[in-house]
């Protein structure tokens, strides 16, 4: 059996609200029949979403999740980083 090939990475700038929907749910390691419940659709539904959401972003299941980690962590730290600043300047 061959491995499936994934299309070269392209820089995605939108994704419909339904796929950060499955972006969210990727990230929170649920499986197709649990998306398909949250999301109120059929597990096929989900499959199909999800193999959209591979080939516009060029990225597996587990990048995905792992990206949107990177970007939470990426956002704790600025929001970690304006609440330090704030406090050394608040009068003592």
């Amino acid at each position: 059996m061959t491995p499936a090939v994934l299309p070269p990475r392209q820089k995605v700038t939108f994704l419909t609200s339904r796929e950060r929907q499955l972006v969210d749910a990727i990230s929170l390691g649920l499986c197709n029949k649990e998306i398909a419940t949250r999301l109120g659709v059929e597990e096929g539904t989900v499959k199909v979403y999800c193999c959209r959401l591979f080939a516009k972003t060029g990225m597996t299941r587990f990048e995905i999740a792992l990206n949107k980690l990177r970007n939470e962590i990426a956002r704790l730290q600025r929001e970690n980083e304006m609440l330090t600043e704030l406090l050394e300047k608040a009068p003592v």
